[in-house]
């Protein structure tokens, strides 16, 4: 028996986001791709904080761009404490039906329930956490004077990219240009932006928006047959659609490579490293997010009980992981690339996938970096003593299976969007 893939873990999490993008995921869950053993492994996944919200991090930066004073400030912080007060009250619905749905699985085995069930239950969340940030926005855009008022057009296009650009069906939808020269301290809201790179990102802004707000459209135009679908299991009218989405986010990702080039050349050289990284970081999240053995390591650096030895020894480990990683993310990185370059999407592939596990280029690349971090982390392992291994952050258990299913959707959220 088949069950439906972990893209329902990633349809809950983009929940809030918007209703169009979520129905599109939700139908995507009724796919039928794995083993039946991995029933429990997607629905351990669904225990959420405030995933899928507006967060912190976002508020504040609305507030810089919106120009708001201290006060102003402060007034808006607050209004986000009771719309995060209102998300945790559906996070906390959410999570009890997909124990229900768990618990039904479990005892009849039959996968359709999801079928059945869960996509208009994923609209009716959608729809509510939907009003929730609409009503946020509004109070937010009720806090603006006239001036700040004109600004708001920037805020929504901020908006779209932030919405539309948090999952990636190729590599390089998720490069936000503008957020990666924020990252390297240049933000053009507080003015610190040479003027040829502010020109730059305008210049880009409103060109990825007409795309952006072009895709909007077709998403909202979808929703009805999306749902139908999802319901219906029909196969490939999904593909279908699926592609025509997939043909776009092939024109976003060009969008967003031409103009990080263009804005990559304006910058001086020790900027243009770090913005050429955090562009490579968003492109390829789960090539070049933090690994465990960089994890462990900078918790390990922390222990105050380490000896001389040990502490010199995880420093050259540290050295040795961060000259080997570099070439296997490399290539990992660029097996991606090639293999979206002949098969189109990733994310679509895995509409097509039957099941098996594929040696391809990906996978070796991805095999070969896993391979050095596991021989890592057991070098570091061997320098610790017992006490010393217990206080290092647990490592994630990756099911059978599902390095495959995850190289086919790469879409991960930016990481550091967390609540600060």
């Amino acid at each position: 028996m088949s069950i439906t893939t972990p893209v329902f873990g990633i349809a809950r999490r983009l929940v809030g986001l918007t209703l169009s993008a979520v129905v599109l995921l939700a139908f995507a869950a009724t796919i039928t791709l794995t083993s039946e053993r991995a029933a429990g492994q997607i629905f351990a996944q669904q225990a959420a904080g405030n995933e899928g919200a507006i967060s912190k991090r976002s508020v504040q930066l609305y507030c810089k761009i919106l120009h708001f004073d201290k006060d102003q400030s402060e007034t808006a912080l607050l209004l986000h404490e009771g719309y995060l007060s209102e998300h945790k009250r559906v996070q906390e619905e959410m999570q009890g039906f997909y124990r229900k749905i768990q618990e039904e699985f479990e005892e009849s085995k039959d996968f359709t329930i999801w079928q059945k069930e869960v996509p208009k239950k994923q609209v009716e969340f959608a729809k509510q956490m939907e009003s929730q940030q609409k009503s946020f926005l509004e109070d937010l855009k009720g806090l603006c004077d006239p001036k700040q008022e004109e600004r708001w057009p920037s805020l929504e296009r901020h908006r779209r990219r932030e919405t539309y650009l948090r999952f990636q069906f190729v590599a390089g939808v998720a490069v936000d240009v503008v957020d990666c020269v924020r990252r390297v301290g240049l933000s053009p809201e507080e003015g610190k932006a040479p003027a040829d790179v502010a020109e730059a990102l305008e210049q880009y802004e409103f060109s990825l928006d007409r795309k952006l707000v072009e895709i909007e459209r077709m998403a909202k135009d979808a929703e009805t047959k999306a749902m139908e679908m999802a319901m219906g299991g029909d196969y490939q009218q999904m593909v279908t659609m699926m592609k025509k989405f997939s043909d776009e986010a092939i024109l976003v990702r060009n969008i967003n490579r031409e103009n990080a080039r263009r804005v990559s050349a304006l910058l001086s050289d020790d900027l243009k490293i770090a913005f050429d990284k955090e562009v490579q970081r968003r492109s390829f999240p789960r090539v070049y997010r933090k690994s465990y053995v960089e994890r462990a390591v900078e918790s390990a650096e922390k222990f105050k009980d380490l000896d001389e030895d040990q502490r010199r020894t995880i420093g050259e480990i540290k050295a040795a992981y961060g000259r080997d990683a570099s070439p296997l993310n490399e290539r990992w990185a660029a097996a991606i690339t090639e293999q979206e370059d002949k098969q189109g999407s990733s994310f679509l592939s895995m509409f097509q996938w039957d099941g098996q596990v594929k040696d391809t280029p990906v996978t070796q690349a991805r095999k070969a970096r896993r391979d050095l971090d596991n021989q890592f982390r057991d070098r570091l392992f061997a320098v610790l003593k017992e006490d010393q291994r217990r206080q290092l952050p647990k490592e994630d258990v990756v099911p059978p299976g599902a390095d495959q299913q995850m190289d086919m959707m790469d879409f991960d959220m930016d990481t550091d969007d967390s609540e600060e």
